[in-house]
């Protein structure tokens, strides 16, 4: 019988499927469900299955869709995730769905051979989406790899816009603000006043005071351009030398954390840490438009892993993406030709390797092997626990 996750006690949350806290943010993980009696699979952007779930599936004939929820009737497929960004995942589920809805209602050109079905054995395996959905979600994941390598091209092109656009402003600015050292500021202001000093008299008539007043108004808007130009170019001078200050001593932080790490043995610990990039000057990238403002994070399937209930369901894909890894919550694995490989499964095939060719040292010798204590046996059930079967934790341990 394939595994399963129990139902959840008291609430519908799968509490077995939450990640860590820091890879809980909307849109990065996709659970997938499954009806345990009709193989009906939901996809969610939460551990849990509620009556607006329901919505995904459709009306196909009579007892095709739940009218609510049973916890007892559904458990949990899997887990995929998480992603590096929200809107990575939640187009991955959009594209699942769209997916469902063509097996839904194409099944007449993928499956011709079901036209000669009953009415009710073609509602069953229109609701069979089990197998479909697995082989949908290997699509998709493959779909983004290819994906990835079109959106690095258009960050990368993006980026290069970028930094034409601000370069060329910023010489805009330094050159207005240069202006200030060949008299231009005096020069506006003397011509202010001169505009006023001929308004003042009463010989101007409307016609040329209009010119005047537009004139001066030119004038002061020149005036505050090279004012602010010159204020803008010395923020950003201040910005930067605040932002190199708070990164060194950052910096230094990090290091001394790391060097406390070797020094204890945790050199795992201090490989992990890297060290992080200076942050951006927000002065120098304000003058971005809208179009030009944000980079596109490319799409990219390192760090994905797909938590199985069962992990024989992989098995119903023929191909997955090699970056891609899968777990059962106990150990990661990675689809290979020859199946699944556990991390456990090679620690211990090391181990008997190991200890092999030390029984084989300690022979030639002459040492004796030392005893070996039996493992003390489980006690014997009694009564009514006796006829209970063993409840087994399908992501604690599972192997195709």
């Amino acid at each position: 019988m394939p595994r399963r996750l129990p139902p959840p006690s008291g609430h519908k949350v799968w509490t077995d499927l939450l990640p860590s806290e820091g890879l809980r943010d909307h849109g990065r993980h996709i659970y997938m469900f499954r009806h345990v009696r009709t193989n009906q699979v939901v996809y969610s952007l939460h551990p849990r299955v509620i009556q607006r779930t329901l919505d995904q599936l459709p009306f196909i004939g009579k007892h095709s869709k739940p009218p609510s929820v049973r916890p007892d009737h559904w458990t949990a497929l899997c887990r995929v995730g998480p992603f590096p960004t929200s809107r990575q995942g939640i187009g991955a589920l959009k594209k699942l769905r769209e997916f469902r809805k063509v097996h839904e209602l194409s099944w007449d050109k993928t499956n011709p051979e079901w036209k000669r079905s009953t009415k009710k054995g073609l509602i069953t395996k229109i609701m069979d989406q089990r197998a479909n959905s697995v082989a949908d979600l290997a699509k998709v994941l493959s779909m983004q790899e290819i994906q990835a390598e079109s959106m690095e091209e258009k960050t990368a092109n993006r980026k290069t816009l970028q930094e034409a656009y601000l370069k060329k402003k910023w010489a805009e600015l330094e050159a207005l603000a240069a202006s200030i050292e060949t008299g231009a500021v005096k020069e506006l202001e003397k011509k202010i006043r001169d505009c006023k000093s001929v308004l003042g008299e009463k010989k101007v008539d409307a016609q040329e005071a209009a010119r005047l007043n537009k004139a001066m108004a030119e004038h002061r808007h020149k005036l505050k351009e090279i004012l602010w130009a010159q204020h803008i170019i010395r923020q950003l001078e201040e910005t930067e030398k605040t932002l190199d200050a708070s990164h060194e001593t950052r910096i230094k932080h990090i290091k001394s954390r790391i060097e406390s790490l070797r020094s204890q043995g945790r050199n795992d610990e201090a490989d992990a840490i890297k060290l992080p990039e200076r942050p951006e000057n927000t002065v120098r990238t304000q003058f971005l438009p809208k179009a030009l403002k944000s980079l596109p994070t490319p799409f990219t399937l390192n760090g994905v892993e797909i938590h199985w209930a069962d992990l024989q369901d992989a098995e119903r894909a023929s191909e997955w993406p090699e970056a891609v890894l899968h777990d059962t919550l106990a150990a990661i694995v990675k689809k290979r030709k020859d199946g699944f490989v556990t991390v456990e499964e090679a620690k211990d095939q090391l181990r008997e390797i190991e200890e092999e060719r030390i029984r084989a040292a300690k022979k030639l010798l002459g040492i004796a092997a030392p005893e070996v204590d039996e493992a003390p046996k489980e006690a014997a059930k009694t009564g009514v626990w006796k006829y209970i079967p063993e409840i087994k934790n399908p992501f604690k341990r599972a192997t195709a």
